[in-house]
């Protein structure tokens, strides 16, 4: 076996020359301006910062900063950030610690279905949209959920939509949106994020509730935007259901409109790749009377919520809120009158959970 003894290597110069004295080891140091391009497993002390930094294969770290990584979702960019988007539930780890923003949407409310002698739902409800800026997160594991829109229900009786499920991440809450009201069931619209539309009531009448705007959110950062809207009347003049609530306004009822309520742009914060081009918890549209208005989800927008038909039109059929935005689904109407389907009322959409960081944190 060969073995070197070295009694002292000692330092000549300040250009990189390694010493090792009786009780310390003088590193090569220079001024940030002189840092080498750097190869991962370096070390130096920097003048200008006065610290010992290393680099790790990235960039230059100071062994006094917090090193801040995370994991978990689906990663991409934006601009200057870094986006980490769950499109179900999971766990986002985080080591050291930092600062971030949150989005979190609720699912999407079904359609209503009416029973099969009666003719006009409500749309289902958008999930409550929350975004919270500067929360400045600890290490650790945090659950992120995910909820399902309201599932479609294929019943033959009339129904009200089902809720969606309520999202949660970090102590965060966006609530799931209500479902769509019923003609000949439970025509009211049921309460949510943003509420459920009515179905036709024999009155301008059953309009609900939206719960998120009265939904805690506070402790976690900056409170932004903690949005919902209610869903709309049914209508007697002409006939028709109510659209469902969204995020960026209530639902609409009447002849020149029972579109559902506007979604929320978020594309300026997350760019277009996330939610309906960037647009998130459109309301879905309620049935309307044939040969009156539009009764489109999101108010004709974006913002995913489903659109309904005219309770006896043959060339459409509702459709389902999208999925990842919390939009409401579309209203159902009879399968009678020509029409091509049973008329039932729409799935919501699942709702989201997308965190955003600096990239330069990272």
């Amino acid at each position: 076996m060969s073995e070197i003894k070295v009694n002292t290597l000692r330092h000549l110069d300040d250009n990189g020359v390694v010493s090792i004295g009786n009780s310390a080891v003088m590193l090569p140091k220079g001024t940030t301006a002189q840092r080498p391009s750097g190869v991962a497993g370096q070390i130096r002390y920097n003048t200008s910062l006065n610290k010992v930094e290393f680099y790790n294969g990235n960039k230059w770290l100071q062994f006094t900063d917090n090193l801040f990584s995370v994991s978990g979702g689906t990663q991409s960019t934006f601009g200057n950030y870094t986006l980490f988007t769950f499109t179900s539930s999971g766990t986002f780890t985080v080591q050291g610690g930092g600062n971030i923003d949150v989005l979190v949407v609720g699912g999407g409310g079904a359609g209503g279905l009416p029973s099969g002698s009666s003719n006009f739902g409500g749309g289902g409800g958008a999930g409550g949209l929350v975004w919270v800026t500067g929360y400045n997160v600890p290490a650790g594991q945090y659950s992120i959920v995910v909820g399902d829109g309201g599932a479609k229900d294929n019943s033959t009786n009339g129904v009200r939509g089902n809720s969606g499920q309520d999202s949660t991440a970090f102590g965060l809450t966006a609530k799931g949106g209500g479902g769509g009201g019923s003609q000949g069931g439970t025509s009211t619209g049921g309460a949510g994020g943003s509420g459920g539309g009515a179905g036709y009531t024999g009155g301008n009448s059953g309009a609900s509730v939206a719960t998120q705007p009265s939904q805690s959110n506070t402790g976690v950062g900056t409170l932004v935007y903690n949005l919902g809207n209610s869903g709309a009347n049914g209508n007697t003049n002409p006939n028709g259901g109510g659209g469902g609530g969204g995020a960026g306004g209530q639902g609409f009822t009447g002849g020149s409109s029972t579109n559902g309520g506007a979604g929320f742009n978020m594309s300026a914060l997350l760019g277009t790749g996330v939610g309906d081009s960037g647009w998130f918890a459109g309301g879905g549209g309620g049935t309307q009377q044939a040969g009156y208005g539009t009764h489109a989800g999101n108010n004709g927008g974006l913002g995913g919520g489903g659109n309904s038909t005219e309770y006896n039109e043959s060339g459409s059929s509702p459709t389902a809120g999208q999925a990842n935005t919390g939009g409401g689904g579309g209203a159902g109407r009879n399968g009678g009158y020509g029409a091509t389907d049973s008329g039932d009322g729409e799935a919501g959409g699942s709702g989201v959970v997308i965190i955003r960081i600096l990239t330069s944190l990272l």
